[in-house]
């Protein structure tokens, strides 16, 4: 009885480990105000990881506060850019995005001088402008 219980924890656990976040773009954090690695620019507070579906919104049309990722690696598990806005990838950082979301990524929305891996992992952009 106790190894059965065990293992119904554990299955729980792993459950709620690997669950789908979603995580909207809001940006505007003072001192911060574009800086993807800052929790307070998202929705949720946290900074997205590969449990993560992002969505990068428009914010304000007088202050444009569009997300910038300086350096690093980033994951997530899905990435959605709405119209207005852009996401930029500096050129010490690289975003891979494990799975594709329900619209297509539209490259002219992405400024890359990094790099961008698509979710078949066929895609790798280097430098494109900005």
């Amino acid at each position: 009885m106790k190894t059965i219980f065990a293992f119904f924890m554990l299955f729980s656990f792993i459950q709620i480990g690997s669950s789908q976040i979603s995580a909207k773009w809001i940006g505007g954090h003072s001192g911060r105000p574009n800086d993807w690695n800052c929790s307070n620019n998202w929705s949720n507070n946290k900074v997205p990881n590969e449990f993560t579906d992002v969505v990068v919104s428009f914010v304000d049309f007088n202050d444009p506060t569009y997300p910038i990722i300086k350096s690093g690696l980033c994951k997530v598990h899905s990435l959605r850019i709405q119209y207005g806005t852009i996401l930029k990838i500096d050129s010490k950082a690289k975003l891979t995005v494990l799975t594709e979301s329900s619209t297509p990524l539209d490259l002219r929305t992405i400024k890359l001088k990094g790099s961008l891996v698509t979710p078949n992992g066929s895609m790798e952009i280097a430098y494109q402008g900005l």
